[in-house]
């Protein structure tokens, strides 16, 4: 017989393990399945709601060239951002890692978290391809305040 006891542990440690799902960042699929965390059923906030920029210092770009952009505003947990080419909407560049708290997907010219432990803000650099002729790039993502409360297809701000 089981016990009321073990069904409460049990259904406790499912859902510690739901929340904490994921510590690492987004997984490589997030390349093709769009800027919205596979948390559950929950739906993304409304973009009114959002008390987060992503700031990119410039859109121009030319072969080789580095862009810095900063995700900055409340405590978030984690993010997920892609570099696209304005002119065709594909995947373009790389992000570099530089301090350990981001993980880089170069397959999809994407950077997400590497831990879920709270960040005032995130600061992170991508290169344009050695090869690139002049163009413009452009950043999307999702940043996540914790596991139910995220924002997603949020647009990247180009500096003044």
């Amino acid at each position: 017989m089981v016990s009321s006891t073990h069904i409460v542990l049990v259904l406790a440690a499912v859902a510690v393990a739901a929340v904490s799902a994921l510590p690492d960042g987004a997984p490589l699929d997030a390349c093709v399945k769009g800027n919205k965390p596979n948390h559950s059923k929950i739906p993304a906030q409304s973009a009114d709601t959002n008390p987060y920029r992503i700031v990119a210092s410039t859109s121009q770009y030319q072969a080789g060239s580095t862009i810095t952009v900063t995700i900055s505003g409340a405590n978030l947990k984690g993010f997920f951002i892609q570099a696209r080419d304005v002119a065709s909407g594909g995947w373009l560049g790389s992000f570099k890692e530089t301090t350990g708290a981001v993980n880089v997907l170069p397959e999809c010219s994407a950077a997400t978290h590497a831990d879920n432990r709270d960040k005032v803000s995130v600061t992170l650099h991508w290169t344009a391809p050695r090869d690139a002729a002049p163009g413009q790039v452009f950043f999307t993502g999702s940043i996540v305040k914790d596991y139910a409360t995220f924002w997603a297809d949020v647009l990247a701000e180009v500096a003044q």
